[in-house]
């Protein structure tokens, strides 16, 4: 093939190039509403699960003492121990074994009730936090009952990309 022959070839194609390209927008606008609502459901499908992942399995101090004190609440002294740091667990442990005992003895009963917490960040790094609750707590431990203002620090610790409690201040 000689030169002549190639651009002429090449003219033609380039043509044909252009002539579709010239189609597209006809074919676009008989095609457009279903292509805008396509459009827009990639959209929000997308924007959902950015946001909805992030929100609902980011996990902040906030969060982690949030269900700490969920468990505690619903007695689920197991669970609650899954939110505290390896290296303190055996100091909470006694705790809860000891709230679990009194709870499923018979004649006993525990039952906390946590009310108007706020939980407030005082410090955060990417391996460390403190959380201030201040809230009501109502108690009632062996027959005692006690209502009560509640203020705790808690300050945690994270590993994995996970926060966990290794501390507990009652002011």
């Amino acid at each position: 093939m000689d030169l002549k022959s190639i651009l002429f070839n090449f003219k033609g194609k380039l043509i044909k190039f252009f002539k579709f390209i010239i189609k597209i927008p006809n074919l676009l606008l008989k095609n457009k509403i279903k292509i805008l609502k396509v459009l827009i459901l990639i959209l929000l499908v997308s924007l959902s699960f950015y946001f909805g992942k992030n929100y609902f399995l980011k996990n902040t101090p906030k969060k982690t003492v949030k269900n700490f004190l969920t468990a505690i609440e619903k007695k689920n002294y197991d669970k609650a121990l899954t939110y505290i740091d390896s290296q303190t667990k055996s100091q909470f442990e006694m705790n809860m074994k000891f709230l679990s005992t009194i709870s499923k003895n018979q004649n006993s009963t525990i039952e906390i009730k946590y009310s108007n917490l706020k939980f407030t960040t005082l410090e955060e790094n990417e391996s460390r936090a403190k959380v201030k609750v201040t809230g009501k707590v109502q108690s009632k431990i062996l027959g005692e009952e006690k209502k009560e203002d509640c203020e705790f620090i808690f300050e945690l610790i994270k590993k994995n990309n996970k926060w966990y409690i290794s501390k507990t201040l009652n002011l």
